[in-house]
């Protein structure tokens, strides 16, 4: 795997002009031979879903270290380039867990003191369950801390890497609060936010406050949604994302509606209370105007295996497809502010690719490879992981 791009934060690289490799990659020219191991990577197959516009068909995805060099119907192959041939699958951008703590420690933080806490220095690369991660077609994770109140920063990871530093994509993730409306949390988290400062303990409060990271804010209930809501209504700059496990959630899906709100709810059908009638959460959300990402009703490999299942099952409720594949990919890159580097396949992204044999939304399609900036971790041909 190459070296990691690891940033001082989540400022947007500046856009460059496509060179002339690209360019005649891109007009079908003809280009002279590669030489072997050159680290050009075509990936050809029967359809991609690049999520930026309408399917290819019989297209190619070129990659060239880590990044997408080209993609189309018309794109040449260089001699010399190694080819992943397979036209009867189908690619779709590598999925995107928005907010797991799948091989996270225990965290000391909480209650407004641990915003200095980086899960990325607990971080053990070798676990077992990252390797099932993979195999499920995730290709990045947002990994969090269970600490009440200021839980600090997750670590946003590669779903496979040989070393800590090969895992990381950026040196600065999202803030994350782990909100109680039943202890201290809202005045010790209020009084934080308006404390962000310039030393180590409060910089990542100060960058949340500016909308430099997202701010993450885990919600258990509707009532703790709203509460969440008008404490944050101060802090115009902030780019709160809500991450709601409460079952009643479609008792404020409107209000999130309303404030184009993104939340990132479980995959799962769940009841209105005192009741059996069946309630799909995040249609109701994406229909009131909401951006929505998903993650396992179960925080598991287990969980993220059987993700695809769950959101087929969400899509069979009514939930629109389109926006059940973004919200696994797109949008909750766009949650962890990747998206432009993570969610969909376009030239100058990472080449974070999952190869399906069927549709990412069919429950009995296989995964055939799984590649992360170009290389291949998973490999259902060659048994396994790589």
């Amino acid at each position: 795997m190459s070296s990691p791009a690891t940033q001082p934060g989540l400022a947007r690289p500046p856009a460059k002009a496509a060179g002339p490799v690209v360019l005649s990659l891109l007009l079908g020219l003809s280009l002279s031979p590669v030489r072997a191991g050159s680290g050009l990577v075509a990936v050809k197959a029967g359809h991609i879903e690049t999520l930026t516009g309408e399917p290819i068909e019989g297209g190619t995805v070129l990659i060239s270290d880590g990044r997408i060099l080209a993609i189309g119907s018309d794109v040449q192959v260089p001699p010399g380039a190694e080819l992943i041939d397979l036209p009867n699958a189908r690619v779709f951008p590598g999925l995107v867990d928005p907010f797991s703590q799948i091989g996270v420690a225990e965290s000391p933080g909480g209650q407004g003191a641990g915003a200095h806490i980086r899960v990325a220095d607990a971080l053990y690369p070798f676990q077992e369950a990252y390797e099932h991660v993979a195999r499920a077609g995730y290709t990045t994770l947002n990994l969090a801390s269970r600490a009440w109140g200021i839980a600090g920063q997750p670590a946003l990871v590669r779903s496979r890497g040989a070393s800590v530093e090969e895992m990381l994509l950026s040196d600065r993730g999202p803030l994350v609060v782990n909100f109680r409306v039943d202890a201290p949390t809202p005045d010790t988290v209020k009084s934080a936010l308006d404390k962000g400062g310039d030393d180590d303990k409060l910089a990542a409060v100060k960058w949340a406050v500016q909308g430099d990271v997202p701010l993450m804010v885990t919600c258990r209930s509707a009532g703790e949604v709203l509460r969440v809501l008008k404490l944050l209504e101060p802090y115009k700059q902030a780019k709160p994302v809500l991450v709601c496990f409460g079952s009643d959630l479609y008792l404020v899906a409107e209000e999130l509606g309303k404030r184009k709100a993104s939340v990132v709810v479980p995959a799962g059908i769940t009841f209105r209370r005192f009741t059996r009638i069946r309630v799909n959460i995040p249609r109701m959300l994406a229909d009131a105007g909401a951006t929505v990402a998903c993650v396992p009703t179960s925080d598991s490999t287990a969980g993220l295996a059987g993700m695809r299942a769950a959101m087929a099952e969400l899509v069979k409720s009514g939930l629109d497809r389109d926006t059940a594949v973004k919200a696994l990919t797109a949008n909750a890159a766009k949650m962890l502010g990747l998206d432009y580097r993570l969610g969909t396949l376009d030239v100058g992204r990472d080449a974070n690719l999952l190869i399906l044999d069927g549709d990412l939304l069919d429950p009995k399609a296989n995964v055939l490879r799984v590649l992360i900036e170009g290389k291949t971790v998973y490999d259902a041909a060659w048994g396994g992981l790589r």
